[in-house]
């Protein structure tokens, strides 16, 4: 069918013999392709070729070379008196010598735009900054120069894909030039301006599939993108279903809301730490797109003002460095915006980001994420208001917006992210957490107030890694909120019991300063750190018992994230620069590049609750009643260090040592057996 010829021809025709010959090299090569080769399992004998497999497939590669060639001679030799003859070699041949339809191909499939994108990202962004090193078999000479056998050559693409000398702009992301004097250069290797896949023989074999993806994925971005950043509906399957889904979420909870329909749902986020810009940023990519439907802003403290010069400075970097670009996003805290005033005018990303510039880093819709420094213009309309502040900064600043909300006639929806808890220990001992102190301050009925706990880190939620989160609250509002913050990365269950559920986020807080000195003191040694684990464990059960009304609901998520603490957290790496001396105690809870160190607090709130004899416990050594923080060596020793500060970080070892409940299991006995539960201690009624 390619090449006119059949292979069952009479033995009378000429070209059995031709026909023939091929089918002894199909035969031959399913021979060799299935061979049993010694040196395929006894490596070193592979240099050898003992059983001249190798060296077969080599000659039976020049004899297919050679049965090609003269089907392509013969061709062009029938072409001449056969001119109507329309076989694929015939038009194979045709096209490489037709420059008209070469070009209108080139056209008609890939579109120099997008083709000059390819070649741009191609040349940019590389996987290594050099080639597979070469190294020549024999001695050469190279433009006059003599290249000895054995010489290894390391080809640095990076360089030469950022020659001033070849490349106008070399470190900006500049499709220009390959409309102008780069035009004719592309990646297969014959040129060297761009050799990404390397060339000759010994290129990448995978390049022809690089292409394809690389071409497929500009394709579909383009397809299923808008110009302003937002998913097409009518674009794409996928990108219509996604849309749709999202849109109707945001319908569902302005209807529950009672939004009319061109009423702008008010998001606005208090607090620009790392948690609460990320939260912002993920409301920000599911629902961002609805720009006449949902606005989301953030409020964050004033500082430095940023001059004329500065600004202008800041714009020519963000033009013509990219690597300055991520270091930008990634000190506003995680957030898709890089924000600068020019006199009175507010630039956004949208603005700043034109033609595409970085889509690559950033694959989420680009839109205003407005942030501003007046608290007032950020919560006084917003129907829906995130409290991403530390608990011990999140009384003094409700207490400021009750100010505004005074003429209010709707009652907003506030979800706290904070993790950290109070103690007050007269009249009546008990805790207080953010979402009462929210509720105190600003008279909002705390139906309306909820809380969203991990376990998750904000940098790998950000980074779109698998997370999962619990929303706790009343039943007017988790469900329906639940929806609405869910995405495919980031999975969000609902539950009812919502100060317990905010005590105990607090409490793996504690936890995780011990860790992180364990971790140090021991040179990560995970046997030690196993040690603990399983002691802070048996002490957070135990404590949980105490504070919970249904404690098995809680010990998995709880223990959940005091894990991800243990491992990965701000509390944690405070507690390992103590054990390490790079800080102390008295520098207080509140370090800078890392924002409030919330288990400090934490640690004095649970030490000053549990050690009221009000709550004693009857020791089953010598059946005496006494405080629960002495069935709580961990958490006490924590105090003496954080707090009090009569101890050294060393004497975290210690308590291991001198731990009396060898088992963890008995603790946990005990406070099945003898606990209780009171609402009082968590600032509740009876």
């Amino acid at each position: 069918m390619v090449a006119n010829k059949r292979l069952s021809e009479p033995v009378h025709s000429k070209d059995f013999k031709e026909a023939q010959h091929f089918k002894e090299m199909i035969e031959e090569s399913f021979f060799l392709a299935g061979a049993f080769e010694v040196g395929d399992y006894l490596p070193f004998l592979k240099w050898f070729d003992v059983q001249g497999i190798v060296a077969a497939m080599k000659k039976l590669h020049k004899k297919r070379d050679v049965f090609m060639q003269k089907l392509v001679i013969d061709h062009r030799e029938n072409r001449k008196t056969c001119a109507n003859a329309q076989d694929l070699i015939y038009v194979l041949i045709s096209t490489t010598n037709n420059h008209q339809i070469q070009s209108d191909s080139d056209d008609d499939v890939v579109k120099a735009t997008t083709l000059a994108i390819v070649k741009e990202m191609l040349r940019l962004y590389l996987v290594a900054p050099l080639l597979v090193p070469r190294e020549s078999i024999e001695a050469c000479s190279v433009e006059g120069f003599h290249v000895p056998a054995g010489t290894r050559l390391l080809v640095n693409a990076w360089a030469i894909h950022r020659d001033p000398a070849v490349w106008e702009r070399p470190m900006e992301f500049d499709l220009e030039c390959f409309f102008k004097s780069a035009e004719d250069i592309y990646v297969k290797g014959q040129h060297f301006e761009l050799i990404r896949f390397g060339s000759g023989r010994r290129m990448c074999p995978a390049m022809s599939l690089a292409l394809t993806i690389n071409g497929h994925t500009d394709g579909d971005y383009a397809s299923n993108t808008s110009p302003n950043g937002a998913t097409a509906e009518g674009n794409g399957e996928g990108g219509h279903v996604k849309a749709n889904v999202a849109e109707e979420k945001l319908e569902e909870l302005r209807r529950l809301l009672g939004k009319s329909p061109g009423d702008v749902l008010k998001i606005a986020g208090v607090g620009a730490g790392a948690w609460g810009s990320v939260f912002a940023a993920l409301l920000q990519d599911a629902y961002g797109c609805f720009r006449d439907k949902v606005q989301i802003r953030i409020w964050r403290r004033a500082g430095r003002a940023v001059d004329r010069i500065t600004a202008e400075h800041l714009f020519e970097v963000i033009n013509s460095r990219e690597d300055v670009l991520r270091r930008l996003i990634r000190r506003c805290a995680y957030l898709k915006y890089v924000e600068a005033r020019l006199g009175d005018r507010v630039l956004y990303a949208d603005e700043i980001l034109k033609d595409g510039f970085c889509l690559n880093m950033i694959d989420t819709p680009i839109c205003p994420l407005k942030v501003v420094t007046n608290l007032q213009e950020a919560v006084w309309d917003a129907d829906i208001v995130i409290n991403g502040l530390p608990s011990t900064e999140t009384n003094e600043v409700f207490e400021e917006i009750s100010r505004y909300w005074k003429e209010r006639r709707t009652v907003p929806i506030i979800i706290s992210l904070a993790k950290g808890v109070e103690a007050v220990l007269t009249p009546v001992p008990h805790i207080i957490t953010p979402t009462q102190m929210i509720h105190r301050a600003t008279g909002v009925p705390i139906e309306n107030i909820l809380y969203l706990g991990g376990p998750n880190i904000a940098s790998e939620i950000y980074n779109k890694e698998y997370g999962n989160a619990r929303i706790c609250g009343s039943d007017k509002w988790r469900k329906a909120l639940a929806s609405f913050l869910r995405q495919p990365h980031f999975i969000v269950w609902d539950n009812n019991d919502l100060v317990t559920h905010e005590v105990m986020g607090g409490l793996k807080n504690v936890y995780a300063i011990g860790a992180g000195m364990v971790a140090a003191l021991t040179n990560e040694s995970a046997t030690s750190k196993s040690v603990y684990f399983a002691h802070c464990t048996s002490e957070m059960i135990f404590i949980t018992h105490l504070l919970s009304e249904e404690p098995e609901k809680l010990a998995g998520p709880l223990l959940a994230d005091t894990y991800v603490t243990l491992l990965k957290g701000r509390n944690a790496w405070y507690g390992q620069m103590l054990a390490k001396g790079e800080l102390r105690p008295d520098m207080g809870d509140s370090i800078k590049g890392k924002g409030m160190i919330q288990g400090v607090s934490a640690v004095g709130a649970f030490y000053e609750l549990l050690r009221q004899p009000s709550l004693s416990l009857i020791h089953p050594d010598g059946n005496k009643p006494v405080a629960p923080v002495e069935l709580c060596p961990i958490l006490k020793t924590l105090y003496r260090i954080l707090i009090s500060r009569d101890a050294p970080t060393h004497a975290i070892l210690q308590a291991l040592r001198d731990e009396t409940m060898h088992d963890p299991r008995d603790r946990i006995e005990i406070a099945q057996s003898r606990a209780f539960y009171r609402p009082s201690l968590l600032g509740q009624r009876q």
